[in-house]
């Protein structure tokens, strides 16, 4: 006999349950970053950082459950997203020339990957602008840690 009910109507599909929810959360997150992506390339800086910071709000980043290791962190999708989504604040800041948010942002993301040498390579280039040349210089050097053959800090003015 077929049985039809609610995904979470039985016990035996319970432990499923926060897997599926999960599931729905990153789907509804990456829509709405998508949406913000697209904000950005209209040139509509005011409702992508709308739409940025309320995506940062976003139960999708609720790393309190034990959903995965710490080992696995750095790895997890939405730390990924999260990371992007601040890489693309901290750009939408520097477009408007808020150079203290889109520092504070940039500075989010490299801590959460370490070798992204464009973030470094945008936190050198909004320190210039704000004449804070030893963050700038700092930052160029750690672009050139990561890859030696990275031109845009040898040809930086």
């Amino acid at each position: 006999m077929i049985k039809f009910a609610a995904l979470n109507a039985t016990e035996e599909n319970t432990s499923d349950a926060p897997r599926k929810n999960k599931e729905v959360l990153e789907s509804d997150a990456f829509q709405k970053y998508n949406k913000a992506l697209a904000l950005i390339k209209n040139k509509d800086n005011e409702h992508a950082e709308t739409s940025l910071k309320e995506l940062l709000l976003h139960p999708y980043f609720n790393f309190d459950d034990e959903s995965f290791s710490a080992a696995d962190f750095f790895n997890d999708p939405a730390v990924k997203l999260l990371t992007s989504i601040y890489k693309n604040l901290g750009k939408v800041h520097e477009n408007t020339s808020n150079y203290d948010d889109a520092l504070e942002c940039y500075l989010e993301a490299v801590s959460s990957d370490k070798t992204d040498i464009t973030t470094w390579y945008n936190i050198a280039n909004v320190a210039i602008k704000k004449v804070n040349y030893t963050l700038a210089c700092d930052s160029l050097k750690e672009c050139l840690n990561i890859n030696p053959s990275f031109w845009p800090p040898r040809t930086l003015r």
